[in-house]
């Protein structure tokens, strides 16, 4: 084989390659995460119901059915 045609050669495996490569990664399931940040300054611990505190102060964050990791 001369170099012209190693060299095609080379190109097309490469091709062929970088297509299934594509093609595979196109089928996976992409997993997308929401993600929400809450920044409050004036929120203290000692004061969420979340923390033990006994008055409703933060009804939303506190309800069972809503899931945070703090």
């Amino acid at each position: 084989m001369n170099l012209k045609g190693i060299l095609i050669l080379a190109v097309l495996l490469t091709t062929v390659k970088s297509a299934i490569l594509i093609s595979a990664n196109l089928l996976k399931p992409k997993l997308k995460y929401n993600l929400i940040l809450i920044s409050v300054d004036t929120l203290r611990p000692d004061h969420m119901g979340i923390y033990g505190y006994p008055k409703n102060t933060t009804p939303n964050i506190d309800t069972p059915n809503f899931s945070v990791i703090i």
